[in-house]
């Protein structure tokens, strides 16, 4: 992709909010997500089997663990599906960084040097995020195994 000279600039900065907007949607969502798993879980264990006559305490939570795993497997890909985007958008920032001659983006500075426990660490908290998603989906498999 070549990006025009005297649209460099303008292209650059389309880039840099549209992926800080990808970043925000991707917390946005994961929040969503998170609170709407957490209530069904919380309805789940909130069930008690004297709440309710019969079969119909089975039913319901049968119906909240299928529905705990579902959007645990939504929160998954939409956290992925995020993902891609936010990385997506910051190629074409890279790119265009590249355009301009600059790489204010691209430069990694070394961390202080600080005591091991509060010395700074290069990990990924959207990367985090989807293992921990997938860490819920998993425990919601576990649940409708048992």
């Amino acid at each position: 992709m070549k990006i025009p000279e005297d649209n460099a600039l303008e292209f650059f900065k389309i880039a840099i909010e549209t992926r800080n907007l990808e970043l925000k949607l991707f917390w946005q969502r994961s929040i969503f997500f998170a609170g709407f798993i957490a209530a069904i879980f919380i309805g789940y264990y909130s069930i008690k089997a004297d709440s309710m006559p019969g079969s119909s305490v089975e039913m319901v939570r049968a119906i909240l663990l299928i529905l705990g795993a579902l959007f645990s497997l939504a929160w998954c890909l939409a956290n992925r599906g995020s993902k891609y985007w936010y990385e997506s958008w910051e190629v074409k920032v890279s790119k265009a960084e590249k355009e301009l001659g600059a790489e204010f983006f691209d430069e990694w500075i070394k961390p202080q040097d600080k005591f091991f426990l509060y010395r700074a660490r290069l990990y990924s908290v959207s990367k985090l995020t989807i293992f921990l998603s997938d860490l819920v989906f998993i425990a919601w498999l576990s649940l409708i195994a048992t």
